[in-house]
């Protein structure tokens, strides 16, 4: 089933054992969590996979999984691979799941940027072929 999205829409970022959780005190439309911090938490990830994201959370508002592209940005190693994370969004069913990015950078040299471009592109076509079932949504 797809999920419909109205704008103006505000997605609040939460690192997933964080705390407070802000939909529990005002209303928020939309949560974001990151797949590599669930992934790197040995007991956080065998607990969102088995309750699934909107329980775990305990909110049930749309919920993106962003892949954690940035994160590895920032690390400069890239330790999880595509079909790991794309096993995590099937099994914790979060409505949309990022596919596992390599993002681009201010003045990054062309030839670093077209290589970040081509290993998004290899991993947008390899988790979408793989990809299972209708939720969640993969997007770019």
């Amino acid at each position: 089933m797809a999920t419909e999205i109205d704008s103006p829409f505000l997605w609040f970022s939460q690192l997933v054992n964080g705390t407070p959780k802000p939909w529990r005190h005002f209303r928020i439309d939309g949560v974001m969590v990151n797949a590599y911090e669930i992934i790197r938490k040995r007991r956080i990830d065998a607990l969102v996979r088995q309750r699934g994201i909107h329980d775990y959370l305990g909110f049930d508002g749309p919920i993106v999984m962003d892949s954690g592209g940035f994160l590895f940005m920032k690390k400069r190693t890239l330790d999880v691979d595509p079909q790991r994370i794309l096993e995590l969004y099937e099994t914790s069913q979060p409505d949309f799941g990022v596919i596992l990015d390599h993002p681009l950078e201010p003045n990054l040299p062309l030839t670093e940027r077209r290589s970040r471009q081509m290993r998004t592109l290899k991993n947008t076509e390899y988790m979408v072929k793989l990809h299972k079932n209708q939720n969640p949504e993969l997007f770019p």
